[in-house]
């Protein structure tokens, strides 16, 4: 009697290439894990910490610190959108690196008043910009922007994003006055 040979793949065969597989994915979701990481880490380390070294210099040579004033017919000036608007952007970048085009972050620096005491702040506030990089109006935050706020406030402070009222990064949930 002769026994014909079956064409099919062991329970071994299928076990060994469900593992790679397995591997494979695994592997892709952690490097487009650590690209996300390295993209939060970008804006940390490049126009947050740039902006406040201009903010500092600026400081230095004028004992105030720039700031973006909007006047009564609602044209901006002021020294941090005059900078913006020569180009300058290292000082203020407002691409926001995990999504172009509508979705991006104004930086602006001032001052928050409490109790007569004033501090040096760098705001950051998700924003609509014009075709020509100019930002046009303020948008609600999304899912990915209070990621990217709790990575900024986590790589800044260390530790845990989860105490807002601590730290040099701190949220505000009303109105404040910048100088």
């Amino acid at each position: 009697m002769r026994r014909s040979k079956n064409a099919g793949f062991t329970l071994i065969e299928l076990a060994i290439v469900l593992v790679v597989i397995g591997l494979i994915i695994a592997a892709v979701l952690k490097g487009e894990d650590l690209i996300q990481n390295a993209r939060m880490l970008n804006f940390v380390a490049n126009p947050v910490q740039k902006a406040e070294v201009a903010a500092m210099a600026y400081y230095d040579r004028t004992g105030k610190f720039p700031s973006v004033v909007t006047t009564t017919t609602n044209s901006t000036k002021g020294p941090l959108y005059q900078m913006y608007q020569a180009g300058i952007d290292g000082v203020l970048d407002i691409a926001n690196p995990f999504t172009k085009g509508e979705n991006n972050f104004a930086v602006a620096l001032g001052f928050l008043s409490n109790n007569g005491v004033k501090y040096p702040v760098i705001v950051i506030k998700p924003v609509n910009v014009n075709t020509s990089g100019v930002p046009t109006s303020s948008r609600k935050w999304t899912k990915s922007d209070v990621v990217y706020a709790n990575y900024l406030k986590s790589r800044i402070d260390g530790g845990s994003a989860n105490n807002w009222k601590t730290g040099n990064v701190r949220m505000i949930n009303r109105g404040i006055g910048l100088t």
